[in-house]
């Protein structure tokens, strides 16, 4: 389980260097846009540490755990550009940055 933890939080060092130009050669798009982009993310992210203190005392850790685990599955599947998946747009792969903004800290609690 730490090694499925770790591996989250080590997996969004990797977005930049493999998006960054994908996203100006597919749609076009100026470094600044592509900046504004990736800071999906951390937005999503410091959100959602700051709601881990809701979470109830009744949940245990390995549950959430898991729901992070997959949660963030789902969300590289959906930023990831694959032709095997899901189409080629930058909606589907922004909701994909927030998804896995959210679920990271879930992931790691």
């Amino acid at each position: 389980m730490a090694a499925l933890t770790n591996t989250m939080c080590e997996i969004q060092f990797f977005f930049t260097p493999i998006l960054a130009p994908h996203l100006v050669t597919t749609f076009g798009w100026t470094p600044i846009q592509t900046g504004n982009f990736f800071m999906i993310f951390p937005l999503v992210y410091i959100i959602s540490c700051v709601s881990l203190n809701y979470i109830p005392a009744s949940v245990e850790m390995r549950v959430c755990n898991i729901t992070g685990i997959v949660g963030g599955a789902v969300s590289l599947l959906l930023v990831g550009p694959s032709p095997l998946f899901f189409p080629n747009s930058w909606q589907l792969m922004a909701f994909g940055q927030g998804i896995f903004g959210f679920f990271n800290p879930i992931g790691v609690v």
